[in-house]
């Protein structure tokens, strides 16, 4: 069986074959790569226990404890929480606002699967399905409907 190189059809006639091999840059053009997500580890109580804990005690077994890995509105982020299984939802909006210095309504948290908007701030982890980890998403609030 024959194999030839893989090509890319762009409409132009590269030695009559209708097919044009690209050059990196042109192919970067036409279909830019994804942006890299910068990770941010958020700072909570849990991980600095987590790490006192390793120091003072590496061999007693870790607690319980669900990673988060929440990435905001555009995408182009990514925020990693190490929570407790009683953490609440209103724990991990209030952690995510300090993280990004924004007020905690102007965001809702919410996943794809199943869908989801965590706008119970008292709901636990725990209660949440969200232990032990969960990948999360960010997007602006939207505006409630006027009251009657």
């Amino acid at each position: 069986m024959n194999k030839s190189p893989l090509r890319v059809e762009v409409g132009c006639d590269w030695q009559g074959s209708g097919l044009c091999p690209l050059s990196m840059d042109a192919f970067q053009n036409c279909c830019p790569w994804p942006v890299p997500i910068q990770e941010i580890v958020v700072e909570t109580p849990a991980l600095a226990a987590e790490r006192e804990r390793n120091q003072e005690s590496p061999e007693s077994p870790a607690p319980p404890l669900s990673m988060l890995r929440i990435k905001s509105e555009n995408g182009e982020q990514a925020f990693l929480l190490m929570m407790r299984p009683e953490d609440t939802v209103g724990d991990v909006r209030a952690l995510l606002a300090q993280a990004r210095a924004v007020d905690a309504n102007t965001f809702e948290i919410f996943s794809t699967f199943p869908p989801t908007v965590y706008h119970e701030d008292s709901l636990t982890l725990q209660a949440a399905g969200l232990v032990p980890n969960a990948a999360l998403l960010l997007r602006a609030s939207r505006a409630l409907p006027p009251a009657p």
